[in-house]
C-alpha cells in the first residue's frame, strides 16, 4: 500500500487582465458578476464550471478588468470564452 506524507494539491492560483476595449457592456457585467451569471448559465443551459463557491476576486478601473484567485476551482477560462471573450484579450498568469 502506497502512502503519501505532506501537502498535496490539486488547484493552483491564476490571475488575468483584459484590456476593456475588448469587451462589450454585458461582458464586463458578467465578468464582475460571474457567480451570478454562472449559475444562470447552470440552470438554464446545464453548462457548470466548477465550484461557484469559490469566486474570484474582480477589480477594475478605467482601462482594465482584473482577476484572481487562489483556488482555482472555478473555470474562469471556459466561462470567458462562452461570454464572447476573445482569447487574445486575455492575459493569464498562473501560480503554483
Amino acid at each position: 500500500m502506497k502512502t503519501r506524507h505532506g501537502f498535496v494539491s490539486n488547484s493552483s492560483s491564476s490571475s488575468f487582465i483584459i484590456d476593456k476595449g475588448f469587451l462589450i457592456p454585458l461582458q464586463i457585467y458578467a465578468i464582475i458578476n460571474h457567480g451570478k451569471v454562472a449559475q444562470w448559465i447552470s440552470d438554464v443551459l446545464d453548462i457548470a464550471y466548477g465550484c461557484i463557491e469559490y469566486e474570484w476576486y474582480i477589480s477594475e478601473d478605467a482601462a482594465y478588468i482584473r482577476g484572481h484567485i487562489s483556488m482555482d476551482n472555478f473555470n474562469m477560462r471556459e466561462f470567458l470564452k462562452d461570454i464572447g471573450v476573445p482569447d487574445d484579450a486575455i492575459k493569464w498568469e498562473h501560480g503554483g
